[in-house]
């Protein structure tokens, strides 16, 4: 993403594994896929292929959105594909609501 980390409301959150990148979950207020309104922050999760299903979506997950309870955010957003069943159920345990779909595409929202 271009220049990230130079707003004020961007965070990123990354996991390692034996010192070793695994992967990166982060919000940033864009109007992108996943774009609901002007205050809501849109989160992207990346984990590299051989770590998917291990907990570490999840603990990147749980770890953003704690990090995120109490500040000036009231909720964040995403766009997920519906098919990317490990996704998707990913974010239904994590409260995520659909808020807009367009065939496979789901725009869902959580609460903070």
């Amino acid at each position: 993403m271009k220049k990230f980390g130079s707003r004020n409301d961007d965070v990123c959150l990354v996991s390692l594994s034996k010192g070793n990148l695994v992967g990166a979950a982060w919000i940033r207020k864009i109007r992108s896929y996943g774009y609901v309104d002007a205050d809501t922050p849109e989160l992207s999760i990346a984990l590299k292929a051989e770590f998917r299903g291990q907990g570490y979506g999840t603990n990147l997950l749980n770890s953003l959105i704690d990090l995120l309870k109490g500040k000036k955010y009231k909720k964040i957003s995403l766009s997920v594909d519906n098919r990317n069943i490990p996704a998707y159920k990913l974010y239904l345990k994590n409260n995520f609501k659909t808020v807009r779909k367009c065939d496979h595409t789901e725009i869902m929202v959580v609460n903070l």
